[in-house]
């Protein structure tokens, strides 16, 4: 046996894990650049585990979502989630509007009819605050922490504009398949 090859009973992968380990502090050393003509060392970029939300978020296009412009009456119709991110004209996110705005509307308007609710638009039931949005190159620990306090995070690009919708369930399957890829079989 090779004394090198580890504790008895560990298995091929942490063997290989180690061993990459190894290779991977050899590779920076490499890496460090020499001071030359008076400029200090410097060394390559650590590449970072980072969750790729792009991959993993709910598309635009199959999000139920709502405009500014938009009666209420067609929001209490799509209304199926807790709540439904709110465009303006320019597709740009505005907000949220949960099941609590449409039901103070209704309380207010004093009618079930759902044509009573035609005059209002969905602006005013919009909350800015509520789910505020991230960038889709936000950082792992701002995306489980607004996703801790919400159930979805609205995903919005350098203009804005929505792209998609984060929901919990999702962040919560990337995290576990992460770790499932780190937990060592031999435990």
């Amino acid at each position: 046996k090779d004394p090198a090859a580890g504790p008895p009973g560990a298995c091929g992968r942490c063997d290989l894990r180690r061993r990459n380990a190894s290779s991977r502090a050899a590779w920076k050393e490499q890496r460090t650049v020499l001071a030359v003509d008076g400029f200090a060392p410097q060394t390559a970029p650590q590449k970072r585990s980072r969750m790729n939300i792009a991959q993993i978020m709910l598309p635009k296009v199959c999000t139920v979502l709502l405009h500014e412009y938009s009666i209420v009456r067609q929001g209490l119709e799509v209304m199926r989630d807790f709540a439904v991110p709110v465009l303006n004209e320019a597709s740009g996110y505005v907000g949220s509007v949960s099941e609590e705005g449409f039901l103070r509307r209704v309380r207010s308007a004093g009618s079930m009819e759902l044509r009573a609710h035609e005059r209002y638009r969905v602006a005013l039931l919009v909350r800015r605050d509520f789910c505020p949005p991230l960038p889709i190159e936000a950082e792992d620990a701002k995306v489980i922490d607004a996703s801790m306090n919400q159930n979805f995070v609205s995903i919005v690009d350098g203009r804005g504009a929505l792209c998609g919708i984060l929901a919990r369930h999702a962040v919560i399957g990337c995290l576990a398949r992460r770790t499932a890829r780190w937990r060592c079989a031999c435990l």
